[in-house]
């Protein structure tokens, strides 16, 4: 199978922008600031279509860089928060049609204490890693989001090739 090479880049405000929204404490000041703590309320906020909202977690296992499907997701935002160390997202634009546009798609790297809210219907994969150890990834999005608003597309199948991250 032919594979497609991508090379990761650090996500910015700017770079994030077609697939979604970067939050860290860096993007915006505080609403409280004391010397016990500061807080920032609404760093990042997603649409679950007025549903519950899932708080999950991803596990990562050490492996290949490579990317043999993208999914999306239609009715949620995802919002994804690394918190064992950095990941790699890689992401395409939201499409009309039923197939990710490879013209789009990048890979992006999201560092630990940062978090990335992705738009409805952007395509993505799961966090990929570079250290040789599992990490976590919280993941939140609308409750039901993988039994009723799951949409897979195996890029070998659909278009020929998968990606892989250098």
């Amino acid at each position: 199978m032919e594979q497609k090479r991508i090379s990761a880049e650090p996500v910015s405000s700017t770079n994030i922008t077609p697939y979604g929204e970067l939050f860290n404490t860096d993007t915006a000041p505080p609403a409280f600031d004391s010397d016990i703590f500061s807080f920032w309320n609404d760093a990042s906020v997603g649409d679950v279509d007025a549903a519950p909202v899932s708080f999950g977690m991803v596990v990562t296992k050490p492996g290949a860089p490579r990317v043999p499907a993208l999914e999306r997701h239609l009715r949620t935002t995802e919002t994804l928060v690394p918190i064992d160390a950095d990941i790699t997202l890689v992401l395409g634009v939201p499409t009309e049609g039923p197939l990710p546009d490879p013209t789009t798609v990048r890979a992006l790297r999201v560092p630990r204490g940062a978090g990335v809210t992705l738009h409805k219907g952007t395509w993505h994969y799961v966090p990929l890693i570079a250290e040789n150890k599992p990490a976590r990834t919280l993941v939140v999005f609308r409750q039901g989001t993988p039994a009723d608003d799951l949409e897979i597309k195996e890029l070998g199948t659909e278009l020929g090739f998968e990606y892989v991250i250098s």
